[in-house]
């Protein structure tokens, strides 16, 4: 029987396509090996991993933000999905526990430690999460995406730096040859999970700017809440917009694409690096320790993109004489007509590529099959 792999965690893409990415490569290397994939019951978590060959083991686990309201329940069921995660390890008996990220990671990384099993860590962020945080004292290793990733990990806990992984369509887009003549392409890009204000702003861009953006080709992932109400404001426009809740296919959306108009979640920028698109970035501003402005601020800081905080971008009705009042219209329209400073941060965004990620992760799990 060949040697499993336990990755754990998940409840949003950031946290889950890292760990995608590392099994494609392990696999690739050793296709004896067995990928499971465990964390919550979150539909997008359950959907992503639907979408793979990997088994998805989902426990009952609440989100941490349910402690303050409910604290005894939610201490209890704490309890209930660390037994539950130790049982299920034992069942499982992976030769390697990965941990992704998200409190969903808790349980299992708790267990592996208690059952001194090696565990490794997936840090996205520039500002480690609580979950690092508090696994980095079980586990073994931590592979960072920044070199100067802040936050308090253990000191014992041995840190190394290799990037954000990325899915293996994303990466065969950067060794692609650029389309001649294609249409410029712009993508909207909430989250997996999508967002509401950002496409709020984004929708007023589009009436702002409907001139400019007449010859382009425009991607929206909406996310699921928000994706009825949003296409049906889009059908009124008359531009060249495709529209999703979720863009199963990452290699489509990101083929060709000019120019990203997204939140800074680290595995979106990483994606958006391998690529080389500049972006403007949203960062959303209730992120745990407000990461996603200090990942915008990182690519901003080397030329890839340019940050908007959200609280900048309160719109105004207006005056009908003056439609540009949304921050965000100005500074698209900017880029829109600016082909040069696009290229210059297309050139800085790819800069900042991790496009070994992958497999740097894959060979540190690997010397523990060995």
């Amino acid at each position: 029987m060949g040697s499993r792999i336990l990755f754990a965690g998940g409840g949003t893409g950031g946290h889950l396509f890292p760990g995608i990415a590392v099994a494609e490569e392990l696999l690739n290397n050793n296709s004896a090996l067995e990928i499971i994939f465990a964390g919550s019951r979150r539909g997008i978590e359950q959907e992503i991993i639907n979408q793979t060959p990997y088994e998805h083991l989902a426990i009952e686990i609440e989100p941490s933000t349910e402690f303050r309201r409910h604290p005894v329940r939610f201490l209890w069921r704490f309890k209930q999905a660390c037994r539950q995660a130790a049982i299920e390890l034992k069942r499982i008996d992976p030769q390697v526990v990965v941990g992704l990220g998200g409190f969903a990671s808790l349980p299992f990384m708790w267990a592996a430690h208690r059952q001194k099993r090696p565990a490794i860590l997936l840090e996205q962020n520039i500002i480690a999460g609580r979950a690092t945080r508090f696994c980095s004292h079980w586990a073994h290793k931590v592979c960072l995406s920044f070199p100067d990733t802040k936050g308090k990990l253990s000191r014992r806990i041995e840190k190394v730096v290799t990037g954000n992984p990325v899915r293996k369509e994303i990466r065969e887009i950067a060794l692609q040859t650029p389309e001649q003549n294609h249409k410029p392409k712009l993508i909207i890009l909430g989250g997996s999970q999508g967002s509401v204000s950002l496409n709020k702003f984004v929708l007023q861009a589009y009436v702002d700017l409907k001139s400019e953006l007449a010859g382009w080709e425009i991607w929206h992932q909406t996310g699921v809440q928000d994706y009825e109400t949003v296409e049906k404001q889009l059908n009124e426009l008359g531009l060249n917009i495709t529209c999703a809740p979720f863009f199963q296919q990452p290699e489509d959306l990101y083929r060709g694409a000019t120019l990203a108009v997204c939140r800074a979640g680290a595995t979106t920028l990483a994606e958006l690096a391998l690529v080389g698109i500049p972006a403007i970035l949203i960062p959303y501003p209730y992120a745990l320790a407000d990461h996603q402005t200090a990942n915008a601020r990182y690519y901003e800081q080397h030329g890839g993109a340019l940050v908007l905080p959200e609280s900048e971008l309160q719109m105004d009705a207006g005056n009908p004489s003056e439609p540009l009042t949304n921050p965000l219209s100005k500074l698209l329209k900017s880029l829109i007509q600016d082909s040069q400073q696009r290229m210059e941060m297309a050139r800085s965004m790819s800069n900042l590529a991790y496009p070994e990620a992958a497999r740097k992760v894959a060979e540190l799990i690997q010397n523990y099959l060995d």
